[in-house]
């Protein structure tokens, strides 16, 4: 109980660091904006296998906002101890497919 609460503070504190940064990053006017890294890696012919990424779907500043704040509310849960495995997961495995560095 203490351990999963532990980790899914720990996941949102780096969800809000991420919230606050990723305008600035890989958004449509960041500095590496994600649909640019996309529509590259669509012209060599990249598929999910190399490049495992939910901006394949869509990679539009709404959508990155949704992946950016999906986490933030599910780790909230899961710090507040509703179903702490469940949220943990769905925040774990948001940050694993947003791939901040595969996309860079």
């Amino acid at each position: 109980l203490i351990f999963e609460r532990s980790l899914a503070f720990t996941n949102l504190v780096a969800f809000l660091s991420y919230a606050v940064q990723w305008r600035g990053l890989i958004s449509s006017k960041g500095i590496s904006p994600a649909k640019e890294a996309m529509d590259e890696y669509r012209a060599m012919k990249l598929t999910w296998r190399e490049v495992p990424t939910l901006c394949w779907y869509r990679d539009d500043d709404d959508f990155l906002a949704l992946l950016v704040y999906v986490p933030i509310v599910a780790s909230i849960l899961a710090t507040l101890g509703v179903f702490p495995t469940l949220m943990i997961a769905i925040s774990a495995v948001i940050f694993y497919l947003l791939s901040i560095i595969s996309l860079f």
